[in-house]
């Protein structure tokens, strides 16, 4: 299944809580974990991922650090409202990156916003996201 999280394909990271011009919320759609969005500081904290157009989703992944909780919401919708909880996680600290896929099984989705609601330091970063599934016509 394709990533349907990358701009060639739609996907645009529309609003994020926090800004800073050298590690911007788009880092999190360029497919490196080299890269990443970074908070700043206060959570909860949050980014909506736009796909582009609506899609049956099966999974959601992400690699991240120093994220402690995790709450992913979806909408279908054309604009990015009333969004409903698709899952929430609880990740383990670990040394380097964190890394986490959960199961949508044809979840359909237009928009996806996650909520970093707690960390394991002042700061945390979304190094990747990735989001497997069919765009529907």
């Amino acid at each position: 299944m394709p990533n349907l999280a990358v701009e060639s394909n739609g996907a645009a990271i529309i609003m994020a809580s926090s800004q800073d011009e050298k590690r911007g919320p788009e880092l999190m759609l360029d497919g490196s974990e080299r890269t990443f969005w970074s908070t700043t500081g206060l959570y909860p904290q949050e980014f909506i991922l736009s796909l582009g157009t609506q899609a049956s989703l099966s999974s959601v992944a992400l690699s991240t650090h120093n994220v402690r909780k995790i709450v992913v919401e979806k909408t279908e919708n054309k604009q990015p409202t009333g969004f409903e909880e698709l899952f929430e996680v609880e990740l383990e600290q670990a040394d380097g990156l964190q890394t986490l896929e959960h199961q949508t099984s044809g979840v359909v989705a237009k928009h996806l916003r996650f909520v970093i609601q707690s960390g394991y330091d002042d700061f945390a970063a979304v190094h990747k996201v990735h989001v497997s599934g069919d765009p529907l016509k």
